[in-house]
């Protein structure tokens, strides 16, 4: 992690990392340097495999070294060592489930789909939502609008679905309130849907005050929010937001 040495999966370090993302917890060692969060990819590479570049004239005795050498970095081959992991073999080591808020998720099905997407199986969907702001946002790109006016002030929301296979990018002004989203959502999503919730992971926040604004619910200039089915009423979160 940021070009650091690699890490074994069996760490403490690491598991506790895996940990907060299976649990939906933005990773607490990248808080510090990333208060408003960061979105994740996940890149299949088990099919390479890295090693330790040895300086050239390499032994294993001790010696003199005149000036400064080079620190020895990480070559990339696609050689393995070992026995490969299958997929499954891969799944079987991570727990089976786990319990959020009342509800089992189930771990190994979920980062199944996730690693078949990345063969093609399935695709992640990006969807750009039409609002007022970014037809203003084209008129001004395409010059037919020549004052800026209250329009400079937009929001860019990324917006990940429940099932978490396409994510919404939602352009609003900061005066817009979480109803208007909820809104410009349903013109794409259709009305025909379970109701949801919207909340960002870190900090943990539930936006359930319709009439609330952006800029109040400190959503600008952009944020990465998350859509979740709603919970029963014993199980929601009591936030004023």
């Amino acid at each position: 992690m940021f070009k650091g040495p690699f890490r074994s999966y069996e760490e403490p370090s690491t598991k506790h990392c895996l940990r907060d993302i299976m649990d939906g917890f933005f990773p607490s060692e990248l808080q510090s340097r990333y208060p408003n969060g960061v979105p994740f990819q996940v890149t299949d590479k088990r099919d390479v495999f890295f090693q330790e570049r040895k300086l050239p004239g390499y032994f294993p005795g001790f010696g003199q070294a005149v000036g400064r050498s080079k620190p020895s970095g990480i070559k990339e081959t696609n050689e393995i060592s070992g026995p490969k992991l299958t997929m499954e073999e891969f799944l079987n080591k991570l727990p089976k489930s786990l319990v959020r808020d009342g509800q089992v998720i189930d771990i190994r099905e979920d980062l199944k789909k996730t690693l078949q997407g990345l063969d093609g199986a399935q695709s992640h969907e990006v969807v750009l939502v039409e609002t007022p702001s970014l037809t203003a946002l084209r008129k001004r790109l395409e010059g037919k609008q020549k004052t800026e006016g209250p329009g400079t002030n937009i929001s860019t929301l990324r917006i990940k679905s429940e099932d978490g296979e396409k994510t919404y990018i939602v352009k609003m002004s900061f005066t817009e309130t979480i109803g208007d989203l909820r809104q410009h959502l349903a013109q794409n999503r259709g009305e025909a849907l379970q109701p949801y919730e919207i909340l960002s992971t870190f900090p943990l926040q539930v936006y359930n005050n319709d009439a609330m604004s952006l800029e109040e619910c400190g959503l600008v200039p952009n944020a990465f929010l998350l859509l979740r089915k709603k919970l029963s009423p014993t199980k929601a979160d009591t936030s004023p937001h």
